[in-house]
């Protein structure tokens, strides 16, 4: 298998790992503030994490630092700026302005420097977006504050993908950069967490996300971003990612037996469409298949 197929299969798999968490939090939020389970869980991966860097960290180096600092720093962002706007917009108005990101990755990797906007990266965004407004059925009537932090946390979301590929193509051993990242999140998740109630950590229904949170959706899914990443280009690795809420959707549709509908089957076509078209229209000889290392 070419690296670059194998990377995005690996990306895939993040996605999907993101999309099985939206369940699972779903479920722990009922009963867990939202600000306890984002600073537990970064805790609770930072220790799980410590055994496989502890002999690396002399190795630490200031660009390392201030890389994984941009990191957590963008980590933060999202997820206060997504948490503020949900207070008063829609999640699926939510979802799908968060999923706007991919849009614009293409054009804050022109901007700094880093890739040429390609037309191919317009197409398959603006695929990726109306695929995401399908399968989200986001309302925007009623626009107010909410949705402006909301398309703050997509830009967030859009900058720390760029961040990744910056990083994820200057070190060969990503694992530092992984623990940095969680430790620099730690933080502000516990500011915000400050007088919330953390008895609900006992329960069942809470740990068990929450392990899984922390290790798979947070090391492991971080460590394969920052090793895989490099093998391919920040526009696509965004597209791939925008598979998430299809895959929560299945997921949902699998613990929760929610229905499966149109929405979710178009929607979910246009997005993985968009991720696919260029290497068709490559076969196809109609457009150039770009290789990356």
């Amino acid at each position: 298998m070419h690296i670059s197929t194998k990377a995005q299969c690996y990306l895939v798999l993040v996605a999907l790992i993101w999309g099985l968490t939206f369940p699972l939090i779903h479920q722990a939020v009922g009963f867990l503030d939202p600000d306890v389970f984002v600073f537990v869980r970064f805790c609770m991966a930072a220790l799980f994490f410590l055994p496989f860097v502890i002999s690396l960290l002399r190795k630490t180096s200031k660009l390392l630092l201030y890389g994984s600092l941009l990191l957590g720093l963008g980590n933060s962002v999202v997820y206060i700026f997504q948490s503020i706007g949900l207070m008063t917009i829609p999640a699926s108005r939510s979802a799908f302005i968060t999923g706007t990101g991919v849009i614009l990755v293409p054009f804050l990797s022109f901007i700094l420097k880093i890739e040429k906007i390609r037309l191919m990266h317009f197409v398959c965004a603006v695929l990726c977006c109306v695929g995401l407004y399908i399968l989200t059925g986001a309302d925007f009537s009623g626009f107010n504050v909410g949705d402006l932090y909301t398309f703050g946390c997509a830009i967030a979301y859009a900058l720390t993908v760029i961040i990744i590929q910056i990083l994820s193509e200057s070190f060969d051993d990503p694992r530092l950069i992984v623990f940095y990242q969680m430790i620099f999140t730690i933080p502000i998740a516990g500011l915000l967490s400050i007088g919330s109630d953390f008895t609900p950590l006992l329960m069942p229904k809470v740990y068990i996300p929450l392990i899984f949170c922390a290790v798979l959706a947070t090391c492991l899914v971080y460590y394969w971003q920052l090793r895989y990443q490099q093998y391919t280009t920040a526009p696509k690795a965004a597209l791939i990612y925008a598979l998430e809420p299809v895959f929560a959707s299945i997921f949902s549709i699998s613990m929760h037996q929610e229905a499966l509908t149109w929405t979710i089957v178009i929607g979910g076509g246009f997005i993985f469409g968009s991720i696919i078209l260029p290497d068709v229209l490559a076969l196809l000889g109609l457009a150039d298949k770009r290789k990356k290392k």
